[in-house]
């Protein structure tokens, strides 16, 4: 079976763009802001790594949509995926 991956880039109306297909196509619709998680670099690095136990995709596509972040905060986030985020999960799936 050939991979699919998709990406879709909301350029800060996520919201907006998420209810309108909810409204079209029905079904349920939960939205929470990676702010309302509280999460630490922990529980993102579990995610990440049940999604690949579940689709063993080999591939994750990180979005920051950064619509009015400060650049010190924007930047910071880069930091933290490449300093504590990429190690816990390259730990996790080395043999």
């Amino acid at each position: 079976m050939k991979d699919f991956q998709t990406y879709l880039n909301f350029d800060g109306k996520t919201r907006e763009a998420m209810t309108f297909y909810k409204d079209c196509l029905g079904g349920d619709l939960f939205l929470q802001t990676f702010g309302e998680t509280g999460a630490g670099t922990g529980e993102i690095a579990d995610r990440i790594l049940h999604l690949y136990g579940l689709l063993g995709n080999t591939r994750h596509i990180l979005q920051m949509d950064v619509g009015g972040m400060p650049q010190r905060l924007f930047l910071r986030g880069i930091e933290l995926l490449g300093t504590k985020l990429l190690p816990q999960i390259r730990a996790a799936l080395t043999p």
